[in-house]
């Protein structure tokens, strides 16, 4: 008895990432709405909790317009996560708050992608948001960049099979949207 409680502590592990606000029977309500399934849907065969891994970076900057030598500056905060697994990045303004999660080591998708690949995708989207203001007449005086390391998040991921077809939807665990 005591080996399958030693080997079940073994088995959690703690990481920076988000506890799901969506319930597993949310995520169930969520995946059968249509218009994703435009026929029967069959029958749930089963219900996972997984955390994908995401690169985060925080980006501070400092603007001010280029034709005015002197006069006000402005600060853009923003926030950009690298999802590890398709490389794709997305910038937001505010994060929830982080904290540390135990959970099962087997619900933890591994990066698929390296941290210089990230690394990249982050910096082309700090090129886009300076191009984008600069389109306003507003240059960049002063910025950091700084990577706040990896964090996790919940997704619930719903197998449903009908006639031998097997279909997999994903709900964001903290959101509720279908992925």
């Amino acid at each position: 008895m005591n080996n399958t409680k030693d080997s079940y502590q073994e088995d959690i592990i703690e990481l920076k990432g988000y506890i799901p606000k969506i319930s597993r029977e949310d995520a169930i309500k969520i995946a059968r709405k249509k218009p994703f399934f435009r026929r029967e849907k069959g029958t749930i065969n089963s219900v996972m909790l997984l955390y994908k891994p995401f690169l985060l970076f925080h980006y501070n900057a400092t603007v001010k317009h280029k034709k005015r030598k002197s006069g006000t500056t402005e600060n853009i905060e923003l926030y950009i996560a690298v999802d590890m697994i398709t490389g794709l990045g997305f910038e937001t303004e505010s994060i929830e708050p982080l904290m540390t999660i135990r959970v099962r080591r087997n619900q933890v998708i591994k990066p698929l992608l390296n941290r210089d690949k990230a690394l990249n995708e982050a910096k082309r989207l700090v090129l886009k948001l300076k191009t984008r203001i600069g389109k306003y007449g507003l240059v960049v005086i002063n910025e950091e960049f700084v990577e706040l390391g990896i964090v996790y998040r919940p997704i619930w991921v719903i197998k449903f099979v009908n006639n031998d077809k097997e279909t997999y939807v994903g709900v964001d665990g903290l959101k509720g949207i279908r992925l």
